[in-house]
């Protein structure tokens, strides 16, 4: 995510515990991290769209094992070329 880094102004997580290491991130990445309401997704909006473009690419039935990492790549530049 390094490689990125210029282009994350802040991150919105919701209220999952996967996100417990977020100071690892925001110092990382040295950005801002932000939390939504406990049932309101919403408020991550952008991160629900970005989702729903991968999910075009890499579908739920898709054994992700068989994806190649270069494809990841490229999908992974398309979206960050859209933001």
């Amino acid at each position: 995510m390094k490689g990125y880094k210029k282009h994350i102004k802040s991150i919105t997580f919701g209220q999952g515990s996967e996100f417990q290491r977020h100071d690892w991130i925001k110092d990382g990445l040295e950005t801002e991290i932000y939390f939504c309401e406990p049932g309101a997704p919403e408020q991550k909006g952008a991160i629900e769209n970005v989702n729903g473009v991968i999910r075009v690419e890499f579908p739920r039935s898709l054994d992700i094992d068989e994806v190649k990492q270069d494809e990841i790549s490229k999908i992974v530049d398309e979206i960050m070329f859209r933001l």
